[in-house]
């Protein structure tokens, strides 16, 4: 039993290790995914004027296309199947490890990592 749950602990950390982001190298308008280990990840290669970074942090990558947000995983697919709008007077703020931050006027909004505005959070 005790050896079963070593190999499950194990596995699972080495799993979350594959899983993160160490930095972001932006190669003309190719986002490369740099792992921990600093080996490449994944990719992204910008669709025209209207796609920029916006940031990241340890586990995903945000992506501004025309006004959306989209939030990309380490291998540079969209994880969120739900964009956050950016209409309307919403910027992008910061992506922090446990949400993204949307200011409209004098409001903060935060969304979590699916797209979905987090109510009664602050950090």
């Amino acid at each position: 039993m005790k050896k079963t749950i070593l190999i499950l602990a194990l596995s699972l950390t080495f799993g979350f290790a594959h899983g993160q982001i160490k930095e972001i190298k932006m190669f003309g308008s190719t986002i490369n995914v740099i792992g921990p280990n600093g080996v490449k990840t994944g990719s992204y290669i910008l669709q025209n004027n209207d796609e920029k970074l916006l940031g990241y942090n340890s586990q995903y990558f945000l992506l501004q296309r025309m006004r959306s947000l989209l939030v990309m995983n380490n291998k540079g697919f969209q994880y969120a199947t739900k964009a956050i709008s950016l209409a309307n007077g919403n910027e992008f703020v910061k992506v922090t490890e446990k949400s993204i931050w949307i200011k409209n006027g004098p409001m903060m909004y935060y969304y979590d990592f699916n797209g979905s505005k987090l109510s009664n959070f602050r950090e």
